[in-house]
């Protein structure tokens, strides 16, 4: 079950105003779906936003690079301070070092900071702020996100097609963003290469789909999952 805990108050990096996070002790994905588009819906899997706008100074808040209350805190304390703590952690035979560790975790996660700086609730991106986003000149890690939630969202029509309801080809803008993310992923993980043989799959250009999934398959790779390389081989050959 999906456990809702303290927010997670983060720091504006360009107006250092604080902005509230819901905070989560627990999730998971349990009855939960996932699409050969990487999307996973689940009813106890909250959703996760790493770009919303600033609620004090209206800039793109990137939460991902802002530090928690927690961190701004300890960070204030100094090295020194930071340091002797350090050293007095170190003298604690194990079971009391996991017993320190248990203890600090279950504190951050059970209670609210003792004095909690003013703080407000960030406003979500609108979905022409994400397709502006995209066409902005991002650092390539922003630009695959942002390219990434577009294709989701352009996708979650099409999910379960009925007779009333048909799977209805890409757009040119649907094209444009899949060919650009495309370009964007030149990792050799095999979940990133997984990730362009659906984009090709999702073009039509089934050849080198199967190609990339083919190149998986043959691979020493123990980390791959076969199954999904397999779903995604099967839907290009069809």
């Amino acid at each position: 079950m999906t456990m809702i805990g303290p927010d997670v108050i983060k720091e504006c990096s360009e107006c250092s105003g604080h902005i509230s996070m819901t905070g989560y002790l627990s999730y998971n994905s349990i009855g939960g779906m996932s699409y050969t588009d990487g999307k996973t819906e689940a009813p106890m899997l909250p959703e996760f936003y790493t770009a919303v706008r600033c609620p004090w100074c209206a800039s793109v808040a990137w939460l991902d690079k802002y530090e928690t209350f927690e961190e701004i805190r300890e960070r204030l304390i100094g090295p020194l301070e930071a340091n002797k703590r350090e050293l007095e952690f170190k003298k604690l035979n194990l079971f009391k070092r996991m017993w320190v560790r248990m203890n600090n975790w279950y504190e951050k996660a059970t209670s609210q900071p003792v004095v909690p700086p003013p703080s407000k609730r960030p406003e979500y991106l609108s979905w022409e702020d994400y397709e502006k986003l995209a066409d902005s000149g991002l650092p390539p890690h922003r630009e695959i996100y942002v390219r990434t939630y577009l294709w989701h969202g352009w996708n979650s029509a099409r999910r379960r097609p009925t007779k009333d309801k048909p799977c209805w080809p890409l757009s040119a803008k649907e094209i444009c963003n899949l060919e650009s993310l495309y370009d964007l992923l030149d990792s050799d993980y095999w979940k990133t290469c997984l990730t362009k043989a659906e984009i090709k799959r999702e073009l039509s250009q089934f050849d080198e789909a199967i190609e990339l999934t083919d190149d998986l398959l043959i691979g020493n790779d123990e980390e791959v999952n076969r199954e999904a390389v397999m779903q995604i081989r099967e839907l290009a050959v069809k």
